[in-house]
């Protein structure tokens, strides 16, 4: 598992990297897509090809249970339909990057019992 962290250059001239997607789950091996975010008002970033953006802080885990591939019928966390490192090499497209959360589960909340009525 690791963190994305931006790194404080990029910050220091209002660039940031990640705002939300930082986590990275133990057992994912594709790429890692970046939020890189202009937060100046009134100017233009460039980004030079090639430029560090960010870092990796990694944790130690342990073992994972089962195959990061097996989760959600052969695609856990949505965006990793292998765990074979060259099969995800050969057959990885740019699409692959964009989001998904139309593949997210989502149910109505539950009721609670013994809220006052009308504050559910």
């Amino acid at each position: 598992a690791c963190e994305v962290r931006s790194r404080s250059t990029w910050g220091r001239n209002g660039v940031a990297v990640c705002f939300d997607a930082g986590w990275v789950d133990p057992g994912y091996i594709n790429r890692i897509t970046l939020e890189i975010y202009n937060l100046n008002m009134h100017e233009a970033v460039v980004l030079p090809v090639g430029e560090r953006m960010g870092q990796l802080v990694f944790m130690t885990t342990g073992p994972v249970d089962g195959s990061y591939a097996e989760g959600r019928k052969g695609m856990s966390g949505k965006y990793q339909n292998s765990d074979d490192l060259d099969d995800l090499i050969a057959n990885w497209h740019p699409s692959d990057m964009l989001p998904r959360a139309y593949k997210d589960a989502r149910t109505l909340p539950r009721k609670i019992n013994g809220l006052r009525k009308g504050v559910q």
